[in-house]
Order: structure tokens, then sequence, then C-alpha cells
């Protein structure tokens, strides 16, 4: 399989740190907009607000968006249903390509038990693991979820 258990851990402790990091921008801009408020001098409380706004929508927006993305597809994976299909690699594509905000390669699949009028099956692997260097017509049992690669078996 190309997923293990430490792959969820680590996405897990990754999302973790991140909310700690928001948690502590949230705790220093509103110390300041306190200090402000105690102190009357208003201007500082709306600039501390402005900056805290702008910063967390960054930060959800570089880092806090993939990281539930790839969190929710690693918690799918776990969880949801698999199925295991045999047949030959058509080709792989070596550029990444963007799909609900994660990068894949994308796998062009022929597979054994297809209809002889369909077409190849796009399949997706993930770029954290690698790109697979498997040759055309290489023969392969692959475990899916959905159009996802979960696991490669060479026959």
């Amino acid at each position: 399989m190309l997923y293990s258990e430490q792959d969820y851990l680590d996405i897990t402790l990754t999302r973790k740190r991140f909310w700690f990091q928001i948690l502590a921008v949230t705790i220093i801009f509103i110390a300041t907009i306190i200090v402000a408020s105690i102190s009357r001098i208003i201007w500082i409380g709306y600039t501390g607000a402005i900056l805290w706004a702008i910063v967390v929508v960054f930060l959800w927006g570089m880092k806090g968006s993939y990281i539930r993305k790839y969190y929710n597809f690693l918690k799918d994976l776990r969880q949801g249903l698999e199925n295991t299909i045999t047949g030959t690699v058509a080709s792989i594509d070596s550029s990444k390509n963007i799909k609900e905000l994660l990068e894949f390669y994308l796998v062009v699949f022929n597979e054994d038990n297809a209809p002889t009028d369909s077409p190849a099956r796009k399949l997706y692997i993930d770029v954290s693991k690698g790109l697979p260097e498997y040759k055309s017509g290489t023969r392969l049992e692959l475990v899916l979820f959905g159009n996802y690669i979960k696991g490669i078996k060479v026959l």
C-alpha cells in the first residue's frame, strides 16, 4: 500500500500545529486589542483587529485549506470503499495536476475487464508518493479509492 497509518498521523499532527499557530496569533492580537482598549488608544485596537484578520486569512489561504483537504483525503482513503483492478499502464504524465486543491500525477490505465469500446481510465496518484517509474505496457494490480490509487502491485 502507498499509504500507511503514519501518513495519517503526520497530517493530523500538522493539522494540530496549524491550529496552534492560529490560536497563538489570535491570542497575541486579542491581547493587543485589550491593551489598546484599556489605554484608550483606539487606532491601535482597530489596527490590531485588521492585522489579525489579514494574518488569519493569509495563513488559511496559504496552509490551512491545503492541510484540511489533505487530511480529509487521507481520512476518506482510510475509511472509504476500495476496489482492485488489473490491467496495463498506457501512460504516466510527469506533470503535476491539481485536483480538489491537491497535486496528483495522472496515470492512464487500460483495465483487463473493460469493454473493448471503453476509453482508458484516468487515475490519480499523490505527488507526495513520488512519480511511478512504470513504463507503458507494465501489468499492474491497483487498489483504488474512486479514481485515486491507494496501492500498486506489479504482476
